[in-house]
């Protein structure tokens, strides 16, 4: 689990081939995990940290020629928001010094008003590669978001569909 973790973090650095297929198997492998892990109510005894604010960054800035990485990262973000959060196997933690969160971030936790604004903009951004296994991973993270949006908050979730 500590090397499937040090690979997950690896994600923003300069990718090349062989390093972009191993990455796309941590994240598959990790949104598995999680989901099975979650199905099962199985009982877990390490947990994987990951930072939210790096996922983005990384759907944000697409490495050239690494639509088959972001569709992989859409799969485990996909995965984590039909699991509103709430895995034992993966947890989320802030990047850095995180500001006090507002009143309508704390609705939404744990992800932040401006982490809901930066994955639509990546997943449009993404969208417009016309990649079809990437639009594909798009559509169902964003559904995914969506569902997400609509139970924490009615009124967000009717915004974000409208823009």
């Amino acid at each position: 689990m500590e090397l499937l973790e040090k690979m997950l973090a690896l994600t923003l650095a300069k990718a090349d081939s062989p390093r972009t297929a191993l990455l796309c198997s941590a994240w598959l492998l990790t949104a598995s995990f999680s989901a099975q892990q979650h199905k099962g109510s199985l009982q877990v005894h390490q947990t994987l940290s990951v930072e939210m604010d790096q996922v983005l960054k990384a759907l944000s800035f697409p490495k050239k020629k690494a639509a088959l990485l972001s569709a992989a990262i859409l799969c485990f973000l996909r995965t984590a928001l039909r699991q509103s959060f709430s895995s034992a196997l993966v947890a989320l933690v802030p990047s850095g010094a995180q500001p006090l969160p507002a009143t309508k971030d704390t609705v939404l936790a744990p992800l932040r008003m401006s982490q809901v604004r930066s994955l639509v903009i990546g997943l449009q951004n993404l969208l417009v590669q016309k990649d079809p296994l990437l639009s594909q991973a798009c559509v169902g993270c964003l559904e995914a978001l969506l569902d997400y949006l609509d139970a924490r908050s009615p009124d967000i979730a009717n915004r974000r569909r409208s823009s």
